[in-house]
């Protein structure tokens, strides 16, 4: 058959592969953090264009 109805058991694997979908994207989105400030140099004088890194001390010991 062609067109096949959902049944019970479809409807709530359906369901809960977007509830888990929904949740993976909310967490990654609580995980993002935004930071405002400036950057300056040993002058104090503000540098227009900087890119600023936060990682912790196994990330730069890897490098």
């Amino acid at each position: 058959m062609a067109t096949e109805e959902f049944t019970y058991k479809q409807y709530l694997a359906m369901n809960r592969i977007i509830t888990l979908l929904v949740l993976c994207f909310s967490v990654f989105q609580l995980c993002a953090q935004n930071i405002k400030g400036q950057v300056v140099d040993e002058l104090q004088q503000s540098m227009p264009c900087a890119n600023v890194l936060s990682a912790s001390k196994d990330i730069i010991d890897r490098l």
